[in-house]
């Protein structure tokens, strides 16, 4: 047996597009039920106006733009379910009153996220290639740019949302399928009701 390939193989099974796009469209189905969905209409609004605009060589820039943010939200999704689902097994040998998740806690995740280098590398080349366009471009279309750039911002942190609490649910089940201690298993499912909560996962 080779483990490196095995590993290989399970770790592709388990952060596969099907996946990710799943969250996705939950992220983005969440939001229409909570009458947010003003970011994705104003994406849908740059895309057209800036697809009748640019020239092809802008236009190539712009899907270039889209591509790396692609890349992003797929770090963001296995990162995410990386560190919770390490975060939920410290916290199963944590004393009961450490368990209180602080307020800011999802933020604080997210931005441990944004400093990993191959997040900082990507934004990197977001940022150099948004700021080439937005040289080429006139102040309304910028306006039009920003927008796309929101969006997929917004999706990047919908994914980081939902992809956390997928890793907590996960080891979650681990946990309950390999102990018989009922209270810890309780106790265990007051810890994800609370990322839950935070996390502001409907």
């Amino acid at each position: 047996m080779n483990i490196q390939n095995e590993l290989s193989l399970l770790f592709n099974s388990l952060f596969s597009d099907e996946l990710l796009q799943t969250l996705l469209q939950i992220y983005q189905h969440d939001m229409i039920q909570q009458g947010c969905e003003i970011y994705e209409r104003d994406y849908q609004a740059g895309i057209k106006s800036l697809s009748t605009i640019l020239s092809d060589e802008q236009t190539k820039t712009l899907q270039a733009i889209e591509q790396k943010y692609e890349q992003k939200m797929r770090q963001f999704f296995i990162l995410s379910f990386q560190k919770s689902t390490c975060s939920y097994f410290q916290a199963c040998f944590s004393p009961t009153e450490s368990l209180d998740i602080h307020p800011e806690y999802a933020f604080q995740m997210h931005d441990m996220i944004l400093k990993q280098e191959t997040v900082q590398m990507i934004s990197q080349k977001i940022h150099d290639l948004t700021q080439q366009l937005n040289h080429e471009i006139y102040t309304i279309q910028r306006e039009h740019l920003s927008s796309i750039c929101v969006a997929w911002e917004e999706r990047c942190y919908g994914v980081f949302r939902y992809a956390f609490y997928l890793g907590i649910c996960f080891a979650s089940s681990l946990f309950s399928q390999t102990t018989t201690n009922i209270e810890e298993i309780n106790r265990m499912e007051v810890y994800v009701a609370k990322v839950k909560q935070r996390f502001g996962i409907v």
